[in-house]
């Protein structure tokens, strides 16, 4: 129990300090009023509070006021410590908001006893307060699980996706108006009853339909393309979820269905892709500017000296041009010597000498640092190929990271072991660099999860190639937080995130999963620890599926 003490007195406050600690309550010790009402509004606000009725700040009866009428400190015990003796003040003090009142100077035993039945009450309160709590979360959820029935009926029939139910026989026992809509009907009721054959050719049965049923009863769920025709004869394609409901003891009796036209779903993910792409170098332009202002504000600094050096170094051999020609003539004036003794030293040519090719130095450095980020900007944002092509991973993924480098680099050192004999591997070239970004990303703000500015010392970032048979491997692993377990089976699903509101949109790795696995037909996978890291593996194919 912990029991605050606001008491402007010195010895007052000391002996009820140590007479309340040697009790074993944790005590809290404030001189004025102000103090006090700031502790009873914090989070971890004192269950019990003894206030001196006079004190600096705010007195003991106006906190006493301000708590009755705060609905964050309702429940704390609170008493009065007071010299007061007449019954009006102590009533006063009651209809104030105390609880109670402990005279000065105050009796040991009835401090224990006053204190003992604060604490009493005061832990009676907490537990109403909590269950009260569960009572009104429990009502919520209730109150939350009705909304979800009534908008889970009303989205069902005016979801833009079809829904059917059929019976195991293919009698359709229900569909939506979506549904009724996709297939060229005008009302539902044409179809309720009707055999789901209606929807489909002979060759379309045998080609889509019969595998498609026959691997939802074999996995119970299954999604995939089906082939469909409109009641004008006219086909198109749909992307089907199909399940298996089941009775109470497991029999299965119905087939539930949920279809939507794969034209629109086409179009979105080309859509969704563009978009995250151009988000992705939206979020990147800022970081590159950075990393190019660098190099190139020493290459400017550089290039002043040699503008100022190269005026020094006019004047010195000016000169010597005016030596050279008084030597030739066969009389060198003192004056014209001294003069260039003036100049050799005013322009310091020892200095300028040691230090210019420092400089060329170091401005090569930095035009090839420029040069290489704007190769690496111009990889990773060349326009997409709808055909896969053969290309050099070691040399894409650097690029990612090269573009990527100001939003890791504060954070994280960047470790990479590329696999120099690694084949070709066909790819789509933007859609990897996509990837590869994605999840570069998502470690360097694990890590910053960790280490915050990076100003502590920062983590670590493995990114690894290997060829592992005919699968071409991509490893990146972090030291950042890792995966909480219960949200492991969620992390490749479309708008999940575990990051703040406006720091991630959950479609990072949805949209990695899906390049990796329908795209490349690889695959993709990690290992996590808690508060160790996270590896993502990636396994591409190397060979192209026609070869």
């Amino acid at each position: 129990m912990k029991i605050l003490i606001a008491e402007d007195d010195l010895i007052s406050r000391r002996i009820l300090q140590i007479t309340l600690t040697n009790w074993g309550y944790d005590v809290v010790v404030t001189t004025n009023g102000t103090d006090a009402w700031r502790a009873l509004q914090g989070e971890d606000a004192p269950e019990l509070a003894i206030l001196d009725w006079m004190m600096p700040g705010l007195s003991g009866v106006e906190i006493a006021r301000k708590v009755r009428e705060s609905s964050k400190s309702q429940t704390t015990y609170i008493l009065l410590l007071t010299a007061k003796t007449e019954k009006e003040d102590l009533v006063a003090g009651l209809r104030a908001g105390a609880d109670g009142y402990i005279t000065k100077p105050f009796d040991p035993e009835e401090l224990r006893e006053r204190v003992q039945v604060g604490v009493r009450i005061a832990e009676l309160q907490s537990r109403l307060a909590s269950r009260v709590r569960e009572l009104e979360e429990a009502f919520s959820r209730i109150r939350r699980t009705e909304n979800e029935l009534r908008f889970l009926s009303s989205a069902v029939e005016q979801s833009s996706e079809g829904i059917a139910i059929a019976d195991l026989e293919g009698k359709l026992l229900f569909v939506n108006q979506a549904w009724s809509q996709m297939h060229g009907y005008e009302t539902r009721n044409e179809l309720i009853g009707r055999h789901f054959k209606i929807f489909h050719t002979q060759e379309q049965l045998v080609k889509y339909v019969t595998p498609f049923n026959q691997k939802v009863m074999d996995e119970e769920s299954h999604t995939g393309e089906v082939g469909h025709i409109r009641k004008d004869g006219t086909p198109f394609f749909t992307l089907t979820t199909a399940t298996l409901l089941k009775d109470e003891t497991g029999k299965p009796i119905a087939m539930i269905g949920i279809a939507r036209d794969n034209t629109e779903r086409k179009r979105l993910e080309g859509q969704l892709a563009q978009e995250q792409k151009l988000a992705s170098v939206g979020q990147l332009a800022a970081g590159i500017a950075h990393e190019i202002n660098t190099p190139i504000q020493y290459v400017g600094d550089n290039t002043r000296f040699f503008q100022e050096s190269f005026n020094d170094i006019s004047n010195v051999l000016e000169k010597y041009h005016r030596l050279l020609e008084a030597t030739k003539a066969g009389a060198v004036p003192q004056e014209l010597v001294e003069e260039m003794e003036t100049a050799f030293e005013e322009a310091d040519i020892a200095f300028l000498l040691e230090e210019i090719p420092t400089a060329i130095e170091q401005s090569l450095e930095g035009v090839d640092r420029v040069t290489k980020i704007v190769q690496a900007m111009r990889a990773f944002a060349h326009p997409g190929v709808s055909e896969k092509t053969s290309i050099d991973l070691n040399k894409a993924i650097e690029s990612t990271i090269t573009v990527a480098r100001n939003e890791w680099k504060y954070v994280a050192e960047m470790e990479t072991d590329f696999d120099s004999d690694l084949p070709l591997v066909p790819c789509l070239p933007d859609e990897f660099n996509q990837v590869i970004l994605n999840i570069v990303l998502n470690a360097a703000c694990a890590i910053a999860d960790i280490v915050g500015d990076g100003s502590e010392g920062k983590g670590i970032i493995t990114v690894s190639t290997r060829r592992k048979d005919d699968w071409a491997e991509i490893r990146i692993h972090d030291t950042g937080t890792g995966i909480p377990e219960r949200v492991r089976s969620k992390v490749f699903d479309p708008f999940f995130t575990t990051k703040e509101v406006g720091k991630g949109t959950g479609q990072g790795l949805a949209i990695a999963h899906n390049v990796v696995v329908q795209k490349h037909g690889g695959t993709i996978t990690f290992e996590t620890e808690t508060g160790k890291g996270t590896t993502f593996i990636i396994r591409l194919p190397i060979e192209n599926e026609s070869e």
